[in-house]
């Protein structure tokens, strides 16, 4: 289900009372107000969250078009592997795309989070770069 609501704010309190009751898994753009679902001791148990992997991209892409990184460059490239097995599943059954991307977006994923490991490991915890890396963790 996708929903829309609009609130004069952005505070943490607007998706709690939007989404009280409800337990699950919720795609959030990084927004830090989306934490509080995730309490443990929440009404309703806690809310699972999933990064968007468009907002996470939009990081490497920047770096990747400067020409600024080659981790940045692979990780675009690597994506649009995962975005070529969401084309092929487009319209499909539930359990065909469940396969499909258990098969081929697994894999990938996995490397993607082994190379973003390594280079945090390795550079600089303030550059763009990092930035992306963190963002991984720190947005589901």
């Amino acid at each position: 289900m996708v929903a829309y609501r609009f609130e004069d704010g952005r505070g943490g309190d607007c998706p709690a009372r939007h989404l009280a009751g409800f337990s699950g898994l919720l795609q959030i753009d990084g927004y830090a107000g989306y934490r509080a679902l995730t309490d443990p001791n929440r009404d309703g148990g806690p809310v699972t969250l999933a990064a968007c992997w468009a907002h996470l991209r939009r990081r490497f892409y920047e770096l990747h078009a400067a020409g600024l990184s080659e981790t940045a460059s692979w990780t675009v490239e690597r994506m649009a592997t995962l975005w070529a097995v969401e084309q092929e599943v487009r319209g499909r059954d539930p359990d065909t795309r469940r396969s499909a991307r258990q098969r081929a977006a697994v894999p990938v994923v996995a490397e993607l989070f082994e190379r973003w490991e390594a280079e945090l490991r390795r550079i600089p915890g303030k550059g763009k770069l990092a930035e992306g890396c963190c963002h991984v963790n720190s947005s589901s």
